[in-house]
């Protein structure tokens, strides 16, 4: 995913942004996974109408998942206690809204954003 001039690069590992000046930046935490995992495997990347990445994680033997955005400065995440459906986190879309869907095994739902 590009965003301004910045290529945001998800992995099983976490997010890598390759930065337009050649710096590289590693998250590997954007949701707070119980333990014993540390990073956050992310499925799926999106851009909102506000110009921020979204992104899925789910780490599939252990059935768990959540969402996050990057605001600028921070991650912010959600999961089934912020209202998402379900934990098996299966794909996002914002369609450039101010909202992001997305799809659990127990169907979709959205999150406005503020």
């Amino acid at each position: 995913m590009i965003l301004n001039d910045d290529k945001w690069i998800g992995t099983s590992s976490g997010m890598t942004v390759l930065h337009s000046s050649n710096a590289v930046t590693n998250y590997t935490i954007m949701y707070m996974l119980p333990p014993p995992d540390t990073l956050s495997p992310v499925v799926d990347l999106a851009v909102d109408g506000l110009g921020r990445i979204w992104t899925t994680i789910y780490v599939g033997y252990m059935g768990v998942g959540g969402v996050a955005f990057w605001d600028g400065s921070f991650w912010v995440s959600f999961d089934v206690s912020n209202g998402l459906a379900g934990q098996n986190i299966r794909g996002l879309d914002t369609q450039g809204l101010n909202k992001a869907w997305v799809a659990t095994e127990f169907g979709c739902r959205h999150k406005a954003l503020h």
